[in-house]
C-alpha cells in the first residue's frame, strides 16, 4: 500500500495529486490521505476534490483519523515494515516495503512527465465558468499575454525570509513593458497591487494593458 499525503494549498495539492497517478500507474495499491489526517486544515483544507472533476482512492483507514497514523508511524515503521518519506530526493528510489506514505510537494517533471496527458484530461474543473472568466480567458488566447502572481496573505508574516526587493520587480516589469504584453494580474491582495504594485508598471511603455 502506498499513499500520498495530500496538504498545503490548491498549488501544492495538484502537484501531489500528479504524483498520485505517477505513482498509480505504476504500482495497484496507491491512495490519497488527506491533511486531516494530522487533525488539521491549512489554507482553504481539501480543495482539490472540490474545484476539479476527480474521485481518488483514498486510505479509508487514515481518512479523518490522525489516531490510526500515529499507531501506524509508531508499529510498523519501528518494525521496519514501513516508511514515511519525507526527503524529495528518495523518491525516485521506492523500496518495497508493504506500506509507505509520501509526504512532500514533487515539484518537478520527472515524477509525472511520463502522465502529462493524462493529468491534462483528469483536472476538469467541476464548475462552469461564468461569462466574466470566459472573456477573460479568450483575452488570453487571443493576445500576448503574460500572468503575474502576487502572493502575500500568510507570506506576510512567514520568518523563511523569500522576500524580493523591489528592485528585482522593477527590472522584470521594465523588460516585459517592452515585449507588448498583456498582462494579468493574480493576488490575495488586490487592494495592495492597485495602490502599491501599480506604481511600477507604466502603461506608457510598450502599450502594455493590465487586468485583474
Amino acid at each position: 500500500m502506498k499513499s500520498v499525503v495530500l496538504f498545503s494549498g490548491l498549488g501544492n495539492q495538484i502537484f501531489q495529486y500528479a504524483f498520485y497517478l505517477g505513482l498509480k500507474s505504476k504500482y495497484n495499491d496507491v491512495s490519497i490521505i488527506t491533511n486531516q489526517t494530522f487533525g488539521k486544515n491549512q489554507h482553504n483544507g481539501e480543495e482539490l476534490c472540490k474545484i476539479f472533476n476527480i474521485n481518488p482512492t483514498y486510505n479509508i483507514w487514515f481518512y479523518s483519523n490522525n489516531i490510526m497514523f500515529k499507531i501506524y508511524k509508531k508499529l510498523l515503521i519501528q518494525s521496519k515494515l514501513a516508511k514515511v518519506y519525507t526527503n524529495e530526493d528518495e523518491f525516485l528510489h521506492i523500496n518495497k516495503k508493504p506500506f509507505e506514505v509520501y509526504i512532500g510537494y514533487f515539484m518537478n517533471l520527472k515524477y509525472f512527465d511520463f502522465i502529462r496527458n493524462e493529468l491534462i484530461n483528469t483536472l476538469e474543473i467541476r464548475e462552469k465558468l461564468d461569462l466574466y472568466n470566459l472573456e477573460i480567458i479568450n483575452k488570453m488566447k487571443s493576445t500576448n499575454s503574460l500572468g503575474i502572481h502576487i502572493r502575500r496573505g500568510d507570506f506576510l508574516s512567514f520568518q523563511g525570509g523569500i522576500g524580493l526587493s523591489l528592485d528585482y520587480y522593477k527590472n522584470a516589469i521594465n523588460f516585459i513593458n517592452d515585449k507588448n504584453m498583456h498582462i494579468f494580474i493574480f493576488s490575495d491582495d488586490i487592494e495592495f497591487v492597485k495602490n502599491d504594485f501599480m506604481k511600477l508598471l507604466s502603461k506608457n511603455r510598450g502599450g502594455g494593458y493590465y487586468r485583474f
